[in-house]
């Protein structure tokens, strides 16, 4: 399904999801080459325990209100009896499982979350003036592209799109990493990029990470402008060399061809602390 140009409010995941238009993840694929993108388009992620997890715990987080009626506490019952297998199919006549949490994930997702709104700095973000899982669908350069923003507020300091992560250290020092091994930069250039055309005024993408185990600590992260502009001339030319692939219907892989190939920075580095190779390389 091809979304028209501009915001689509109320829309549901699921039907975002199967949006004909080019999204962030599908720039992360296509980093590693088209033939990747292409793979991943043809067998999308199955749905797991974790990834329903994750939406219950935005829900919790961004929209506290709504989680209650949202997400349904299972059953504790030992499914591999026989009572336990009769009580479970009978409990799944009246809810949607894809919506229904072992006890405890569900009492998991309501300590997250209570962590989580006693910052300061997350209720000043979360309960300003805004909207959350707010769906928008641009045209970039003659790409049709697509974002979904997990909270934004035009309230906030020239307005502010914000970005709930998950993380097992969002302390300063290993989240800066965390922003650029799993692209967030690239994803806030993207997202406000999306922004400007759909008449939605956002200067400033946030990232709020959030601990996945006790004391679910977390923290909120501006991303810096110099930072969002290195991502931004990281993903202008995938969405160039997306726009090739479509034109000329062809999605190739890696370079079939010898490549001289070395090692990174990194690994000279730790030659030279151990003393095989000198110090100038």
């Amino acid at each position: 399904m091809q979304p028209s140009v501009g915001i689509h409010k109320g829309i549901p995941a699921s039907d975002y999801h199967h949006w004909s238009a080019l999204s962030n993840s599908h720039l992360n694929h296509l980093r590693k080459s088209p033939a990747h993108l292409q793979a991943y388009l043809a067998e999308p992620s199955k749905d797991t325990p974790a990834f329903k997890l994750g939406r219950a715990i935005h829900c919790a987080i961004l929209e506290p209100d709504i989680f209650p009626t949202k997400y349904f506490l299972g059953l504790d019952v030992d499914r591999r009896t026989k009572e336990g297998k009769t009580a479970w199919v009978d409990y799944l006549k009246t809810h949607d499982e894809s919506c229904v949490l072992s006890p405890a994930d569900y009492a998991r997702c309501a300590a997250i979350r209570d962590a989580v709104w006693k910052k300061k700095t997350a209720r000043v973000l979360l309960k300003a003036v805004g909207e959350a899982e707010l769906s928008i669908a641009w045209d970039r350069d003659g790409v049709l592209c697509k974002a979904r923003y997990d909270w934004i507020s035009q309230e906030l300091d020239g307005g502010t799109i914000v970005d709930l992560k998950s993380t097992t250290d969002a302390s300063p020092k290993q989240f800066e990493k965390s922003i650029f091994n799993f692209g967030y930069h690239r994803q806030g250039a993207f997202y406000l990029d999306g922004a400007a055309p759909c008449h939605i005024p956002v200067e400033n993408y946030v990232v709020l990470a959030v601990e996945k185990d006790t004391p679910y600590e977390s923290a909120a992260y501006k991303i810096k402008t110099e930072v969002l502009q290195a991502g931004w001339l990281q993903v202008e030319p995938l969405i160039e060399k997306y726009k090739a692939c479509c034109e000329r219907g062809e999605w190739p892989g890696y370079a079939d061809m010898f490549t001289d190939i070395g090692i990174p920075a990194w690994g000279w580095s730790e030659l030279s602390n151990e003393g095989i190779i000198g110090g100038d390389f």
